[in-house]
């Protein structure tokens, strides 16, 4: 395990998870977990960084529990494969209640945290989830909520939930989809990745990669070979786009627009959040920007909350029916 300058540990690398590593604290009342993981969560020969999120939530007049976002693979094979998420909760004095799924396509894992925590409600929103893994969704601990109405209990003790509804994915998704055969890339359907912000401490997040942010001093978000990037440049991926200390929209095409009035709706929505820090969930330990998120990210969701459409690389499409 890698201590980090930011008190974070990569616990986890191509899917052999350290299960007893305690997810570490980055302010107040949060924690994360960050790790590797090849495509769709699963083990693969493309690595990224993933991270989960564990939050406090303090209800008025009510009892603290926790909130775990984008729970990353474990090691099914060891004897406690949830160790270090269970000492958290007896580390906090309480206990996991709500389990998000942070986008559509990050949900591979989820029915292991839902067999291991059967007191929890897994929450995932409608649309690819419920219709790609009906087994999961027929778990007695899993909601399907409307892309409108994230569980209320979450709202009213400062955890903001918005699916960033109108996004499907575009002709790079289904191009790489095709040449991959469908085992990395995407069908082409609605996305809806959320945007979480908690409030307390003003930290904020992204659950899809329709965006992408880079620290200072990095090329770019990924970790792999040459011959790994050669075959994604054979399938129309470019990673030179990346801006070290910018947030960017993916320019290939990975995303496009079905509903531009709930994408609008959504990003004024997200506008209206106060945050100052960036949990990325692909950025590395040492990569989320704190004190300045609002100045990266704004300019980036400006566009289309105000719908300057020019200014959006993302093109539009039309659901299949």
């Amino acid at each position: 395990m890698r201590e980090t300058v930011r008190g974070e540990q990569l616990c986890m690398d191509m899917g052999r998870a350290v299960t007893d590593c305690i997810p570490r604290p980055v302010a107040q009342d949060v924690w994360t977990q960050v790790a590797r993981h090849g495509p769709g969560q699963r083990k693969g020969k493309v690595s990224t960084t993933n991270r989960s999120i564990v939050y406090r939530l303090r209800p008025e007049g009510g009892t603290p529990f926790l909130v775990l976002v984008n729970g990353l693979w474990v090691d099914e094979g060891a004897d406690q494969p949830f160790a270090g998420l269970r000492a958290l909760e007896r580390e906090t004095a309480c206990p996991l209640r709500f389990i998000l799924a942070p986008g559509a396509a990050h949900h591979l894992s989820l029915s292991l945290y839902a067999k291991a925590f059967p007191e929890a409600r897994v929450c995932v929103a409608a649309g690819r989830i419920p219709r790609t893994n009906p087994t999961l969704v027929a778990l007695d601990n899993v909601e399907v909520y409307p892309i409108d109405a994230p569980p209320p209990e979450l709202a009213a003790a400062g955890l903001r939930v918005r699916v960033l509804g109108g996004l499907m994915e575009g002709p790079g998704a289904r191009r790489v989809a095709a040449f991959t055969g469908g085992g990395f890339g995407c069908v082409c359907d609605s996305t809806e990745p959320l945007m979480i912000c908690h409030l307390p401490s003003g930290c904020i997040t992204s659950g899809g990669h329709q965006w992408w942010f880079v620290a200072e001093g990095r090329r770019n978000a990924f970790d792999m070979p040459a011959p790994m990037r050669f075959v994604l440049r054979l399938m129309g991926i470019g990673i030179d786009y990346m801006r070290p200390g910018q947030i960017v929209f993916d320019p290939n095409h990975n995303f496009a627009i079905h509903d531009r009035a709930a994408l609008q709706a959504s990003c004024s929505d997200v506008l209206s959040w106060d945050f100052d820090t960036l949990l990325d969930l692909h950025a590395p330990p040492d990569s989320c920007p704190r004190g300045n998120a609002r100045d990266l990210l704004e300019p980036v969701l400006a566009p289309l909350a105000e719908g300057r459409w020019d200014e959006v690389s993302w093109r539009d499409g039309v659901l299949p029916r």
